[in-house]
């Protein structure tokens, strides 16, 4: 069944947040879209491994503690003075980045700063909607069969 250009237009409206602005639809929308509705599981693991990725490289920006044997470390871009301190940095925030999107926080991993605050916080909330529209499309497939 066909949808009639007068429907098309009124899902258009009721999406349109300022037509003069130009903003047409929210974030939410343009990423469900770009997931193409969450129809396929392994497009939804593929831009969470990428979101945490992209935190990853945010968190050294302001920084991170990183608490291991009693000794709590600060860890940013300016403290990476070679290849592989900046590699064992690096791999430090992918592990809290992946912990914060899981948001199992096991606390030995805290961030320092506004900018990784508000990073782990968007990361967090990002968390929890992805695997809430990956349990989504897990019940919609089942359901389906």
């Amino acid at each position: 069944m066909e949808d009639s250009p007068e429907k098309i237009e009124k899902l258009k409206e009721r999406w349109m947040l300022d037509p003069s602005s130009g903003l047409i639809r929210p974030a939410l929308i343009e990423a469900l879209r770009a997931l193409q509705n969450g129809e396929k599981n392994w497009r939804l693991i593929w831009w969470a491994f990428a979101v945490m990725v992209a935190c990853a490289l945010f968190y050294p920006i302001s920084g991170f503690t990183l608490t291991a044997a009693g000794q709590t470390t600060v860890i940013s871009y300016g403290d990476f003075q070679n290849i592989g301190g900046a590699f064992d940095g690096l791999l430090s925030a992918l592990y809290f980045s992946i912990i914060t999107f899981t948001t199992v926080g096991y606390g030995d991993v805290l961030p320092v700063g506004f900018l990784s605050h508000t990073v782990a916080a968007v990361e967090s909330l990002s968390g929890l909607l992805f695997f809430g529209l990956f349990v989504f499309t897990l019940g919609r497939k089942v359901s389906a069969r």
